[in-house]
């Protein structure tokens, strides 16, 4: 801001000298529109690398009803920052000339810039709140563009050109300066509108959610407050005025939102599945940008019954309604019934576990259900597996879905570059804030509270008002939505709570992990052996190496890349029994690999798993994906089948541990597409499934493996142990 200010003053001053009040520009305003074209750029900015600022087709109307006004608005301005920008040149050039009436188009130069500004501060006063924060959240760039944005629209509002005179005899003022000037304005003016009209045309990707946040629901009670106690001395309080209260210990384990708040929505399905979740590209690069399509949001929840299911179990009923309203002849509904049940309690910690049941034989079918929760401003949130960006996530709206991090990551301009570059077909290599290899539903407060969902159910986290927590969850009427609530003393406490309560405690790791480090080589037996001999002869301790390459390399238009057949390359690495018995009995370092669960369409592993019919397909047909680039294919091992998982387990046990190999890096597993023949749920869960698959080819091939041996991998849902 202080440098468009300086650099404004700068240049109308030393024009007012240079020209000698050939063209009189008003002190405070800018050469040539300076600030108009300073507002196009940011207009650029904010659109095509915040992250993006701007509503997209993907934000449903119930939460931005309306979102296109906003975006048409925005575009609107930086059409007329740019109009600016060319009609201070064309009259410059236009007085040069000597043409009459240079004073009314002067004017209308002016009015081009009122008209700017005042676009610009309407949309920033409509829209500040709706798209600033529903749309995204504090991504990279969004304080630039949103205070460069702002202030450089108004800036272009304000500003004018006055011409009075044109003498081309004064000293020092040449035919050519003023027109040169002028002709570059009108120039740059269409370079702005060029790349208006690129944006608008490159409009990139939506890599984020709808927000329940800004849209607001209601609770109805049909009875006077109540209240009971269960078991464990958890209390449960109900009514208008309270909503839900539940609490152990006289904390405050669950309550829902303030003011009469909805704790349950729900969204309508369509029969044609249009509101099913899809991926907007081809996420060939595991870069899934996903938009959500929920239905109609309800609008209203009434409570209709609370009876207690057992000593440990109490249950809300009621509908779901949604426009027209309740009372209304045409009314429609949905059935819900949330129960309540206290799975553990002690001193320090209590575990409830919310079963969310929606009956279509009493309403409308639904495909999302909502589960909204009271929070602070103060409550900080933290979790959701691996995040690369933020500690804190309170303000977000974060998808809880396994894709690649992605170069960028909303970075700018390295995330368009990216995407422009890298992004093979319509995938997007840049991604957003929110993309991780390793989304796991569960999160945990500066309050000491943890959620968690139960199962592999799409989900997106949704934190974006400070009052309230909303997770939203994908499943169809049939299913038992449960959300897990844990309460504890301590952060350790709440962390134990839920690994001992979903089975996770990882078992230790080998005590030869800790001999030495882990060195990763590549290149063959003979460069390997040189460069682990440099680093022992250092004196440096190894406990194992690591050899990405043991099946062999590939070349492609993208570099060298691994031969993935997942067999010994005998050629790379000769008589590889003896040389791995040789370091473990000479220097007790063992030897790691590498594999993935994809396989090369031309690899003898491929065409085998092919014959037994246990490749993952799409439509039918055997899915083949791409990696990087298009010479690099691959298909990929269906770990839904049972059979399937056994079989690859069988393939590592053979190809791996049977030749000494202690340990390996599992990589991927994040690139099933959202319409490939797997459970609707396929995509998320297939990294459990993978590491699953390991873990059972170490514990049933031998009692040292299940003791000695490790795999590593970057891409997961729930931690195997």
């Amino acid at each position: 801001m202080w440098g468009l200010v300086g650099g404004r003053d700068a240049a109308v001053y030393g024009a007012r000298w240079w020209i000698r009040n050939e063209v009189d520009v008003k002190p405070g305003v800018g050469l040539f529109g300076f600030a108009g074209v300073v507002a196009a750029m940011c207009a650029a900015l904010d659109f095509c690398w915040s992250n993006p600022s701007f509503p997209h087709d993907a934000d449903p109307d119930e939460a931005f009803s309306q979102g296109e006004y906003f975006k048409y608005s925005r575009y609107l301005v930086a059409f007329f920052c740019a109009g600016f920008v060319s009609l201070c040149g064309a009259t410059v050039v236009y007085a040069q000339l000597g043409r009459p009436n240079t004073k009314i188009v002067a004017e209308y130069t002016m009015l081009v810039g009122f008209l700017a500004l005042a676009f610009g501060v309407l949309s920033d006063m409509l829209d500040y709140s709706a798209v600033y924060w529903g749309a995204q959240w504090k991504g990279p760039g969004w304080g630039v563009a949103l205070v460069g944005l702002g202030v450089s629209l108004k800036a272009a509002g304000s500003g004018f050109i006055k011409v009075t005179s044109t003498k081309n005899s004064k000293v020092n003022v040449t035919s050519l300066v003023i027109p040169g000037l002028g002709l570059l304005l009108v120039l740059l003016g269409a370079l702005l509108f060029c790349a208006s009209l690129f944006f608008y045309a490159y409009e990139p990707p939506v890599s984020m959610f709808g927000s329940l946040g800004v849209f607001s629901s209601q609770v109805e009670w049909e009875f006077p407050h109540g209240g009971m106690t269960l078991e464990h001395g958890v209390t449960v309080e109900w009514g208008e005025g309270v909503g839900i209260v539940i609490s152990h210990m006289d904390s405050i384990v669950y309550q829902s939102p303030h003011n009469d708040g909805a704790f349950i929505v729900a969204s309508l399905a369509n029969e044609d599945d249009s509101t099913v979740p899809t991926a907007t590209n081809d996420g060939e690069a595991g870069t899934f940008v996903i938009q959500d399509n929920p239905g109609t949001l309800s609008t209203e929840q009434v409570v209709r019954n609370v009876e207690r299911v057992n000593s440990t179990a109490v249950q809300f009923e009621g509908n779901l309604y949604y426009v027209p309203m309740v009372g209304t002849s045409d009314a429609r509904k949905s059935h819900f019934a949330l129960v309540v049940n206290i799975e553990h309690s002690d001193n320090d910690t209590v575990v409830i576990r919310m079963n969310i049941h929606r009956d279509v034989t009493k309403g409308l079918p639904t495909n999302r259900v909502y589960l909204v929760a009271a929070s602070d401003e103060s409550e900080r949130i933290f979790g959701l597996g691996e995040s690369f960006s933020y500690m804190d996530l309170k303000g977000a709206v974060v998808p809880i879905i396994t894709r690649e991090q992605g170069v960028g990551r909303g970075l700018q301009p390295g995330t368009f570059w990216s995407d422009v570059f890298l992004g093979p077909a319509r995938s997007s290599a840049g991604t957003a804030t929110q993309h991780t290899y390793t989304a796991i539903p569960h999160f945990t407060t500066s309050s000491l509270r943890s959620f968690f969902l139960f199962g592999t159910p799409f989900s997106v986290m949704d934190f974006w008002r400070f009052d309230r927590i909303s997770i939203e969850i994908n499943a169809t009427d049939d299913a038992v939505t449960s959300v897990g609530i844990i309460r504890a003393t301590s952060p350790r406490k709440l962390v134990h709570a839920y690994t001992a309560h979903n089975d996770l405690i990882m078992r230790p790791l080998p005590g030869w992990v800790y001999n030495g480090a882990i060195m990763g080589f590549q290149g063959g037996r003979k460069a390997v052996a040189q460069k682990l001999s440099t680093v022992l002869q250092a004196g440096v301790p190894v406990s194992a190496i690591w050899l990405q390459d043991w099946a062999g390399q590939r070349n492609t238009s993208f570099g060298q890349r691994l031969n993935w057949d997942w067999q010994l390359d005998t050629k790379l690495y000769p008589d590889w029994v003896q040389w791995t018995r040789e370091l473990w009995t000479k220097h007790n370092i063992y030897v790691l690999a590498y594999i993935n669960p994809h396989m090369r369409p031309e690899g003898k592993l491929f065409n085998e798993t092919k014959n037994i019919g246990c490749l993952i397909k799409r439509r039918g047909s055997i899915l083949i994906q791409s990696s990087a680039t298009r010479d690099f294919t691959f298909g990929t091992i269906d770990l839904f089948n049972e059979t399937c998982v056994r079989y690859y387990a069988s393939v590592i046990q053979k190809n791996m541990l049977a030749n000494g190999i202690m340990g390996w890096m599992a990589d991927f597993g994040e690139a099933i597409p959202f319409d490939a023949d797997v459970p609707v749920d396929g995509h998320n869960a297939f990294p459990a499934l993978w590491a699953r698959t390991n873990r059972l080819a170490i514990d049933t091939f031998s009692n040292h493996t299940r003791k000695n041996a490790v795999f590593f991998y970057k891409v997961g849902w729930k931690i195997i142990s």
